[in-house]
């Protein structure tokens, strides 16, 4: 007889095959509804979230995440730093309070900062807004419109559509008074009917490319969201802005003025009704460790982070959920384009919840390296890697490539390039968080 032979991957020589049943999508059945991307993969909707989440990273770098981050690396240390994360803590505290009331209240940026970082603790008591009644006014819902408020990657365009003009409603009326006064054959009614079908016109339609994060906003299918799409999503969303402007300032000096200009060394007024307590030591420390994380994100930019580098990185992320369910109680550590995508998933909050106990029999934890805990992740990485090269038979973290030579620059250089975006995003370290398991909490 012949001897057996193992099969080996060819990525990685003496790696068995991995085996690919470990890897897990999750639905996030309410982001797809929210995107209104039905028909749409897990993988779709997960890059529309993320394209959400990274215009707030944008747009929020100094309602926040600069001013923690300056408090992290001790650099641009100061009591005015701190302070301000302790008062947009308190912030998120009181708008919670005041949610329980009014389900339609607007966050401002310093807010919704303290929201994302209350919402990647999802082990730990938190995401009080986001699990009263319905996620029709979750943080999702908020970043989408502030997207389509001030997203800056849009790409204009011109798009064609079926539209009725004046002359389609004419034809219509005539139809229907021809069935009522003179009840024609069947062929007669068949030709003003088709005459009518013919007579629809395609008519151009301006404005910005559908992109799969404000899709739901394009009414008539066009791939084009235009001005009068925009104001009419953004009408609702504006007018209860203001009246939780209205709101808040009523209540002043107790919650301090609703609206602030976000510049370098701008400072926010600490609410006078909130409670220095624990709830707001943990997420003063949450938004403090999700700063480093920030600060790498941004300084990859979109010419780092394209639509090839989301696409990797989601399938990584499906992974990485194969690895926790395989090694229920190993600290798993991600790297950074895993656990952006990690965000995009908690940010759904009950997606999240939903997803994690129907895949791996628990919510899977997350953490931010807030406490002494911090001083395993470089071993919990080593190991995760270890894990990973057993699974799947491939690094987790890309090798890094040396530089080309000037005689291959130019035939490689876009391959090349690609190679280095991959490489930006897995090679260099490990995300500041990581898992512990069956609801195992580090901060």
């Amino acid at each position: 007889s012949r001897p057996s032979m193992s099969i080996r991957f060819p990525g990685v020589p003496g790696v068995p095959r991995p085996n690919l049943a470990l890897r897990l999508v999750p639905k996030v059945a309410r982001l797809k509804s929210l995107f209104r991307l039905h028909g749409s993969s897990s993988k779709e909707v997960l890059k529309a979230g993320a394209s959400v989440y990274l215009n707030f990273l944008s747009t929020t770098r100094t309602a926040g995440w600069e001013q923690a981050h300056g408090v992290r690396t001790q650099a641009h240390a100061s009591s005015e730093n701190l302070e301000f994360v302790k008062a947009a803590a308190e912030r998120y505290l009181c708008f919670v309070k005041l949610s329980e009331q009014h389900c339609d209240i607007v966050p401002t940026r310093d807010i919704a900062v303290a929201w994302s970082a209350d919402l990647l603790r999802p082990t730990a008591g938190a995401a009080v807004a986001e699990s009263r009644k319905s996620e029709s006014r979750g943080w999702f819902y908020h970043q989408q419109r502030q997207l389509l408020l001030n997203g800056a990657q849009f790409e204009p365009v011109r798009g064609r559509y079926k539209g009725l003009t004046l002359l389609n409603y004419l034809v219509g009326w005539t139809t229907v008074m021809c069935f009522i006064a003179f009840p024609p054959d069947k062929a007669l009614a068949f030709g003003v009917v088709a005459f009518y079908l013919s007579t629809l016109r395609e008519r151009e339609k301006i404005g910005v490319r559908a992109t799969p994060a404000i899709s739901s906003f394009d009414r008539n299918g066009a791939g084009v969201v235009s001005a009068y799409e925009r104001q009419a999503a953004l009408e609702t969303w504006v007018r209860a802005l203001r009246h939780t402007a209205h709101m808040w300032d009523a209540n002043q000096p107790t919650l301090g003025p609703y609206r602030v200009k976000y510049t370098n060394g701008s400072r926010l007024s600490r609410p006078q009704a909130a409670v220095a307590d624990r709830r707001t030591a943990h997420l003063t420390e949450a938004i403090i460790s999700q700063s480093a994380f920030v600060h790498r994100i941004l300084s990859l930019g979109p010419d780092i982070i394209d639509d090839e580098w989301l696409d990797r990185a989601v399938e990584r992320y499906y992974n990485f959920l194969g690895l926790a369910k395989a090694h229920p109680n190993a600290f798993l550590v991600p790297t950074l384009d895993i656990d952006l995508i990690w965000h995009v998933h908690m940010l759904s909050h009950r997606d999240y919840v939903d997803d994690t106990t129907q895949l791996l029999g628990r919510v899977l934890a997350h953490g931010a390296g807030a406490d002494p805990a911090e001083d395993l992740l470089p071993a919990a990485f080593k190991r995760t890697q270890e894990l990973w090269l057993d699974a799947y038979g491939l690094h987790m973290v890309e090798p890094a490539a040396p530089p080309p030579s000037s005689a291959t620059r130019t035939t490689f250089g876009a391959a090349s390039r690609s190679a280095r975006r991959m490489q930006r995003g897995t090679h260099g370290g490990y995300a500041s968080c990581g898992s512990r398991g069956f609801g195992g909490d580090i901060f």
